[in-house]
């Protein structure tokens, strides 16, 4: 796969980030598959699965191999739906009700990690959403000094599910 970076204006770049975050996705998924459509669209021999639409309030598919038994439980899955945007926004919805589901099996997971590694609540959360395992000493430094994106009592409160902006971690990422 190959990777390289494009520049927009900020005024797109925003409105990229909430289209992204309205599909439970993130921005630079979104513009890859917006690529993946334009090129499809031009060169529909090369590209022969072209889908109707963008990404919107209608279900798009395509996203696995097809004839496959994933894909037909996929696709079977998001047209029950008949709300979510594609494949990617159903894994989203249901990793949402699932986490709302087991909130107390997380908070305590998350507080032991908290426990273990000397750490506030609120910096193991910033840690194990914002940097990828295995961990390093720099990276616990890191979350303490990050602000806080969602406090305990917050998360307890079922809004861990809920999107939000995370001022100052955009740049940050899952670097390592």
């Amino acid at each position: 796969m190959a990777k390289f970076s494009i520049n927009v204006p900020d005024e797109y770049a925003e409105a990229l980030t909430e289209w992204a975050e309205s599909l439970g996705d993130n921005r630079g998924s979104l513009v890859s598959h917006l690529l993946r459509l334009c090129c499809e669209s031009q060169y529909p021999d090369r590209f022969p699965q072209v889908p109707g639409s963008l990404p919107s309030a209608q279900v798009t598919t395509g996203i696995v191999p097809p004839n496959t038994l994933l894909s037909q439980q996929l696709t079977l899955a998001s047209n029950l739906e008949g709300r979510v945007t594609s494949i990617q926004a159903l894994a989203v919805k249901n990793l949402r009700e699932y986490f709302e589901k087991f909130t107390s099996r997380y908070h305590t997971a998350i507080t032991s990690f908290a426990n273990t590694n000397g750490l506030t609540f609120e910096a193991a959360y910033v840690l194990l959403t914002q940097r990828s395992y295995p961990y390093s000493a720099e990276d616990f430094e890191w979350a303490k000094s990050q602000p806080t994106i969602l406090t305990e009592a917050q998360f307890l409160a079922g809004q861990m599910g809920q999107d939000r902006s995370s001022p100052g971690l955009e740049s940050k990422g899952t670097q390592h």
